[in-house]
């Protein structure tokens, strides 16, 4: 059985990784016990959103496929454990976990490159999520401020025209691309020109 999937590029992003790879894997689902035959990287440069390399993943991941096949039929490639494989110098696997519900939470008291990992790494979908005014709020797109946040994790500041911002436990957040729900997904600026806050 071989194994690649979406979940290897998202856990990527999680942990901050800019060239995210599929590798051709077989054997026990424990990371430190597979078995790789080959491995493609993205190349670096490439945009940090997961929605952007991720139909150049599939068609590496798909090709990755054919030329190990093709190599295991013709008795020119052989498998080595996994941390042999890539050529980085310093490597750490992490388990590609299954992605649910709650993976998808943003926890506000983290950092401000974890929740930014985060959203990156589930963007378009399934999309980090959060709640604005008691109403489910999709993150797609995002940047993070490194400074003194002014107010707690979790609570918002807007200017009502141009910027929408959440803090974190050492900085801030600012949305770029949202989708308040029952709403489109649209730019923070746009969602601001047609959105009343609570007083």
């Amino acid at each position: 059985r071989f194994h690649a999937g979406n979940s290897d590029t998202v856990t990527a992003h999680f942990y901050g990784s800019t060239r995210p790879r599929h590798a051709m894997r077989q054997g026990p689902s424990k990371a430190e016990s597979r078995h790789s035959f080959d491995q493609t990287n993205r190349p670096p440069g490439s945009p940090l959103h997961l929605s952007a390399p991720h139909d150049k993943m599939k068609e590496a991941g798909a090709e990755l496929l054919l030329k190990t096949i093709k190599g295991i039929s013709e008795g020119n490639i052989t498998e080595a454990p996994q941390l042999q494989t890539s050529n980085l110098e310093l490597q750490t696997l992490h388990h590609a976990p299954k992605l649910t519900t709650e993976t998808s939470i943003i926890n506000w008291n983290k950092t401000t490159d974890e929740v930014h990992n985060l959203i990156r790494g589930l963007s378009p979908y399934p999309t980090a999520f959060t709640t604005l005014e008691n109403k489910k709020l999709k993150i797609y797109k995002a940047e993070k401020m490194i400074q003194v946040p002014a107010s707690s994790p979790g609570n918002f500041e807007t200017d009502g025209k141009t910027y929408l911002r959440f803090a974190c436990s050492n900085g801030y957040i600012n949305i770029l691309e949202l989708q308040l729900e029952g709403k489109k997904r649209m730019g923070v600026e746009d969602f601001l020109r047609g959105y009343r806050f609570a007083v």
